[in-house]
């Protein structure tokens, strides 16, 4: 409810206060609203989409062949992270990519026993990479903000950082992937050394 009086009421009053009549009010309005009613039609029609997709199991087989082939290859586990983090932000929307990514690959992380922040980090930056979709916020604010803008001619130049972050953030995977193997190993070597017995020699005479 607080959008009502931040969006609507307040630039009324202060419409009102700067001497401007209601008929100049409400064709600011009109040419405001046209301007952006086909980048919000478009939006609207992404978000609609993907949750009903979602919802009738549209991710399922995806998510299902991640983690079995996780299972059978723990190496993929960072692989398959970003990419289930990539498909599901196809609908723009950060909460999807977390409500679907994060209760799926949890408890692989812990029964592999990587650290948990690795998770959290590869899915943040895949979805704030993605989120450069044509019907993602920044781009639905950019050409909302700006007069003679267009999807094109927004996203278009947008391409090549996008593919540019994306390759970083595989990159960055591949860290974290050596770093927890690295972790792993040594913890093992701790562990073998602490079970090692240590034989104490004892001498007997007769």
């Amino acid at each position: 409810m607080y959008v009502i009086p931040t969006l609507i009421v307040v630039p009324v009053l202060a419409a009102l206060v700067a001497g401007f009549s209601f008929e100049e009010i409400g064709s600011f309005a009109e040419e405001g609203l046209q301007g952006i009613v086909g980048i919000t039609a478009m939006f609207a029609f992404a978000v609609w989409y993907f949750s009903i997709m979602r919802d009738n199991g549209l991710f399922d087989p995806f998510v299902a062949r991640i983690v079995d082939n996780i299972i059978g290859r723990p190496a993929l586990l960072t692989v398959g992270t970003v990419g289930l983090a990539m498909m599901t932000h196809l609908d723009g929307a950060g909460a999807t990519t977390m409500l679907i990514t994060i209760p799926a690959l949890l408890p692989l992380y812990d029964a592999l026993d990587v650290d948990r922040r690795i998770l959290a980090a590869l899915v943040a930056l895949t979805a704030g990479t993605m989120n450069m979709l044509p019907w993602g916020g920044q781009v639905v604010r950019g050409v909302a903000a700006i007069e003679p803008a267009t999807v094109s001619n927004i996203f278009n130049p947008m391409i090549p950082a996008q593919a540019a972050g994306m390759l970083s953030v595989f990159g960055i995977r591949a860290g974290g992937s050596i770093s927890s193997l690295r972790r792993r190993r040594g913890d093992e070597r701790s562990t073998a050394a602490r079970s090692k017995p240590t034989g104490s020699g004892s001498s007997t005479s007769c």
